[in-house]
């Protein structure tokens, strides 16, 4: 595997990574969060579910941030490709 395969495979693992944390930590924190909110106030499930609203819009923000962000990263990267002189 030369240098280059293995510098690519360790980017698609980071990204996956911080996928994975995008989606899982907002979800972990407002479930936390309205676990002990539906134990005070005697609504458990409904807090539960509650919670669900505010994790998917954060992960989702998070997530596309992320991807246009990228996006514009590329778009750079073809557009100095293209500026330079070809041999």
């Amino acid at each position: 595997m030369s240098e280059k395969e293995n510098k690519t495979n360790w980017s698609a693992f980071g990204l996956v990574a911080m996928v994975s944390g995008y989606i899982a930590v907002p979800l972990l924190l407002f479930l936390a969060l309205g676990y002990f909110v539906g134990k005070s106030t005697g609504h458990p499930k409904l807090s539960l579910v509650l919670s669900l609203v505010p994790a998917f819009i954060i992960s989702n923000f998070l997530l596309f941030r992320k991807a246009f962000k990228i996006g514009s990263d590329l778009n750079e990267k073809d557009k100095g490709k293209a500026s330079e002189p070809k041999q």
